[in-house]
């Protein structure tokens, strides 16, 4: 079988999910002889496909001039022009998107395409996205791909009742295909540098639904009242003006820490030097990094929302992510009974295990078969 891939979340992401997953379905179907895929990237800033023999591979990514920004918009747009003339070939027997571009299904023709949808977080929480000037417009055209696809992969149960839920689709062109695990190895690991001996982990974005203010304010008192304790958060943006006045406001200026991460070995050691890590979002549609801090056995404290317990099952400590009681009486109990900590790392090497990258490829083949036959 052929398939088609785009570009587009190459040309969106350094590091996250998506590209995670496309780039870990690459790999998987490289070595598969019924496999032959086309994805006409010939630049990409991005950390997992960057060592791939898919691309002509050219980095900007750590280099600080003046014109890393128009470079990388002129390299995304040549990106698609690669793609869409492999779409008017039409050398392909269906088209797998990896995100949402209409401009792109207009060159498809009568060809199948397969959508994955990772989560309907814009659809299920509006109110964190008013001021988001393309939310609207990414709804109608995410609405409108999964009521044109041949067939649609949703990534977990959840994921597949909210699509229903906001969608006119059958139920029955719907497959549910999970992720594998996030990382390779966990042998090698990076020297962060100075770290406290004890804090708790949070990890990605803060703003709108990933809920952090909430989380802080209702922690507050356990960092006050443990001098040896702290807050790491790693990734997303550092902190803006906003984050800094309510940390100071908390008394907290000396408790919470931001580092960036340049790459997953860093990531790794954060969280295996963790005492505990922390994921209070308001909705995931899988949430990669229950299965990150599994792997790195890393106790995990997430909401009792969404997708979090159909992924980290019985090995989490689970709160109310709209309760700051709840949450602050979680921590508490992770914190001081080592016990718990224990089982819970036991729990999440059993749980992780099985989530696997082979099974996600073979499913997803699966999807495509099932297309091809009709």
């Amino acid at each position: 079988m052929k398939i088609l891939y785009d570009t587009e979340i190459f040309d969106l992401q350094i590091f996250g999910g998506i590209s995670l997953y496309f780039s870990k379905l690459f790999d998987c179907f490289s070595k598969d002889q019924d496999v032959d895929f086309t994805m006409p990237l010939i630049y990409s800033d991005n950390q997992y496909i960057r060592n791939s023999d898919l691309l002509k591979y050219m980095s900007f990514y750590k280099h600080n001039f003046p014109f890393r920004k128009q470079l990388t918009k002129f390299f995304a747009l040549q990106n698609e022009i690669n793609t869409v003339k492999n779409l008017k070939k039409q050398d392909f027997d269906l088209y797998h998107p990896t995100y949402f571009n209409l401009n792109l299904l207009k060159h498809l023709n009568k060809k199948p395409f397969v959508l994955t949808v990772h989560d309907m977080t814009l659809e299920v929480l509006p109110e964190y996205f008013i001021f988001d000037k393309n939310a609207e417009n990414t709804v109608k055209t995410k609405k409108y791909l999964i009521e044109n696809a041949s067939r649609i992969i949703a990534i977990s149960e959840n994921t597949k009742k909210d699509i229903l839920e906001f969608t006119n689709v059958d139920e029955s062109k719907i497959d549910i295909v999970y992720h594998g695990k996030p990382f390779e190895s966990l042998e090698k690991t990076e020297n962060v540098g100075y770290l406290p001996e004890k804090y708790i982990l949070f990890v990605g974005q803060r703003s709108k639904y990933k809920n952090f203010v909430s989380f802080l304010i209702a922690i507050s008192e356990i960092l006050l009242k443990d001098e040896n304790l702290y807050l790491i958060c790693a990734g997303g943006f550092n902190f803006s003006r906003t984050e800094k006045e309510i940390i100071n406001s908390l008394n907290l200026i000396k408790k919470v820490i931001y580092t960036g991460i340049e790459n997953e070995n860093k990531l790794i050691a954060l969280y295996k030097n963790a005492v505990c890590f922390i994921f209070p979002s308001l909705y995931e549609g899988f949430g990669f990094p229950i299965l990150e801090s599994f792997q790195c056995g890393c106790p995990l404290i997430c909401s009792n929302t969404s997708s979090f317990p159909e992924i980290a099952g019985d090995a989490a400590y689970y709160f109310d992510p709209y309760d700051s009681e709840s949450i602050k009486n979680a921590v508490n109990k992770v914190l001081q009974d080592d016990n718990l900590k224990q089982e819970m790392r036991q729990k999440g090497h059993k749980q992780v295990e099985k989530f696997n990258w082979n099974k996600t490829a073979s499913q997803t083949k699966d999807v495509y078969k099932k297309v091809m036959s009709l």
